[in-house]
């Protein structure tokens, strides 16, 4: 930056060129990976209709118009339209949810439509009544109730 000494009294610009130097910074966020589902295998899209329950979270009512929830904490609710949800080892769900897919790796109870495909993961406990496109259950995953396939 240059400093003039002159008595005109007017100012010149500041010379902020040294801030096109600098790198980007990349915000370190816990529990997320940049571009990574923080459970499922693939990329996962950030989407303005996201919604993360965090760990120590609890929350009850309705969720809607939601493109992908995330569940780290407990959540008792009636989710009746979601493209995806994905139950982290920590969180819970008790209600009942209708999904596109569904990644579980916690624990689930209530009534659960998933059109597409339910992921149970090897920590992954489901109990209710239980609707699915595709059934995918890692060694050591728990589902007990009424399962329907949906045709």
């Amino acid at each position: 930056m240059t400093a003039t000494n002159d008595d005109s009294g007017e100012r010149g610009e500041p010379d902020l060129s040294f801030l096109e130097s600098r790198p980007a910074r990349v915000a370190e966020i816990p529990n997320m990976s940049l571009g990574r589902s923080s459970i499922g295998e693939g990329p996962r899209t950030v989407d303005s209709r996201a919604l993360t329950i965090g760990r120590d979270i609890k929350l009850s009512g309705e969720i809607t118009e939601c493109e992908l929830l995330v569940i780290e904490g407990r959540l008792e609710a009636s989710v009746p339209n979601a493209k995806s949800m994905e139950i982290a080892q920590s969180g819970s769900f008790q209600g009942t949810a209708t999904l596109g897919d569904a990644t579980i790796s916690g624990e689930f109870d209530g009534e659960l439509t998933v059109t597409n495909r339910l992921r149970i993961t090897s920590t992954g406990r489901v109990s209710g009544t239980i609707q699915y496109g595709h059934l995918e259950i890692e060694n050591g995953g728990e589902i007990h109730g009424e399962l329907t396939v949906s045709t």
